[in-house]
């Protein structure tokens, strides 16, 4: 495993697992490790590979002969004091009372006698075997673990019945590991990009090499072929990913060679520490596109479900967008008539008819996609104007929020509370009252916009009979600043790709011959002869 794909593997661990590791390596008893360097490395191997079906064997095996020796597998497990050893198992195993010829001590293991065969463990392997049973209790708890492993301590227990209980402690950890350990699907793709980075760039690489080049190039490597990579909108995302983890530069140099983590630096570990704060750095800020789902803020209808389509993949890929702005343009365009295509498959178009299903499958153009995250913005906008006239007299910190955003130049007099208009008659001389009455035509037809963009809404917060309800207040006061985030990011796009240096000139012209590379590479997907 290289350092890159050990890198984007632990980013995508849970924290929950990552925490487990690290409190193995800190695990001790009079201040020294517990487990060894060489016993914390094993286990993590074994988890993230799931190659942990022979380990989990031994172990109920183990525990089979810690009943026999001391009574119960617990006092074996975490009564044996200071860091463990070889010598201090092969001890006290020779220590044990007469077990009725179930076990058979020897000179580098202890043999296990059963009526249908025996089973041999080292006593050197006993200390990864401790630290495996350490990182069960930690991860799938106690009391699951001695449902399985309490049953084992019978004497009359055959090896038969110990593969039993281990296939059922398989199932345990593979339930848990679902949940916390980036699947095996996702391991083959990340060998994969790396496999082919590497290639293209004499055997090294950093996070400028993935660009939208690489990303074209990769899965048009890959269409006909990999199940993991027949969408380009499946490609642009892991390399997105991907690209974010290999940024971390200066965690990649500390785990070169897929070293163990552990908390020994002069051992070459990598701090459980170091980890946490690289799978920090590869998420992304907390989503404003979410959070309008969340109440209070879902209470309005700021946007409707036609229009959180629209947005959805933006939001969903986050700085992706940024990062590979050519490759998400392909993927807001090429991405629906890939999945136009593959719904034709599943409606039963016939064969013959599936060529013409692809020259057609596209429709919208790279000026389409922006025209409508443009259109977006400026529904955005509208919504924050119409905020602006629900919230004045109810809400004066927002409502000047929102004005300072969409009008700066408009000049405020007074503070705009619930209890002041933004405007007031001249009622003593002051000369400051000359410039508020100057500014007064212009506040009154700004308000008179954000009442006409209030009407022009008819969906849910917008209707006036509902303001009064402080529910539709509160979605208003945590919504709006969301909204604007919103627009913002919109628009940002939007201008970046209007920058963006195309590699056939126009957006036009860039257009027209993806059109035909993405043409070609659905016809080889999906077996159609050119």
């Amino acid at each position: 495993m290289t350092a890159f794909e050990h890198l984007i593997l632990e980013a995508e661990k849970s924290p929950e697992l990552v925490a487990a590791f690290r409190l193995l390596a800190e695990a001790s008893d009079g201040g020294e490790p517990r487990f060894s360097r060489e016993a914390c490395r094993a286990v993590a191997r074994v988890v993230s590979c799931r190659t942990y079906a022979t380990a989990l064997l031994e172990l109920c095996h183990l525990v089979r002969a810690a009943s026999a020796c001391r009574g119960g597998y617990v006092d074996f497990f975490w009564g044996i004091p200071g860091p463990l050893r070889a010598s201090r198992f092969k001890g006290l195993f020779s220590r044990c009372p007469p077990s009725g010829a179930i076990l058979r001590p020897h000179p580098g293991e202890i043999e296990l006698v059963y009526r249908d065969g025996t089973f041999s463990i080292a006593y050197g392997r006993m200390i990864f075997l401790c630290a495996v049973m350490e990182f069960l209790v930690t991860t799938i708890g106690f009391a699951d673990l001695d449902d399985i492993l309490a049953p084992l301590a019978r004497p009359t227990a055959t090896k038969v019945e110990i593969s039993e209980q281990a296939n059922s402690l398989s199932r345990l950890v593979y339930a848990y590991l679902k949940d916390h350990l980036p699947p095996l699907q996702t391991q083959r793709k990340v060998a994969a990009m790396i496999d082919f980075l590497t290639a293209r760039n004499d055997g090294d690489f950093d996070p400028h090499a993935i660009d939208d080049r690489a990303v074209l190039d990769f899965w048009l490597a890959s269409v006909g072929g990999a199940e993991d990579f027949r969408t380009f909108t499946s490609v642009f995302l892991a390399f997105a990913r991907l690209r974010q983890v290999v940024a971390q530069a200066e965690v990649i140099g500390a785990i070169e060679q897929a070293r163990p983590i552990g908390s020994s630096i002069e051992d070459g570990e990598v701090d459980p520490g170091e980890i946490e704060t690289v799978v920090e750095a590869v998420e992304d800020q907390v989503n404003p596109f979410e959070r309008l789902a969340e109440a209070p803020a879902s209470h309005i209808k700021f946007f409707n479900a036609r229009e959180r389509g629209a947005m959805a993949f933006l939001f969903q890929c986050g700085r992706a967008a940024d990062d590979l702005p050519l490759s998400f343009a392909r993927c807001e365009v090429f991405g629906p008539a890939q999945s136009l295509i593959s719904q034709s498959l599943r409606s039963g178009v016939p064969r013959g008819d599936l060529a013409a299903t692809i020259e057609a499958s596209c429709r919208e153009d790279y000026m389409a996609h922006q025209r409508r995250l443009a259109d977006l913005a400026a529904h955005g906008w509208r919504v924050l104007l119409a905020s602006v006239h629900v919230l004045h007299g109810r809400d004066g910190a927002m409502t000047e929020t929102l004005v300072r955003l969409l009008r700066p130049d408009l000049r405020l007099a007074g503070e705009m509370t619930a209890d002041v208009v933004p405007f007031r008659r001249k009622s003593v001389p002051d000369p400051s009252m000359d410039k508020a009455e100057e500014e007064r035509p212009n506040v009154e037809r700004f308000l008179a916009e954000a009442r006409m963009a209030a009407k022009g809404l008819a969906r849910q917060g917008f209707r006036p009979d509902e303001w009064e309800d402080a529910t539709v207040v509160e979605g208003f006061i945590a919504g709006a600043p969301l909204v604007a985030e919103v627009v913002i990011r919109l628009e940002g796009v939007q201008a970046h790709l209007g920058r963006l240096a195309l590699p056939t000139g126009t957006w036009d012209q860039q257009f027209e011959t993806d059109r035909a590379t993405f043409t070609a590479g659905f016809r080889r997907i999906y077996g159609v002869p050119e």
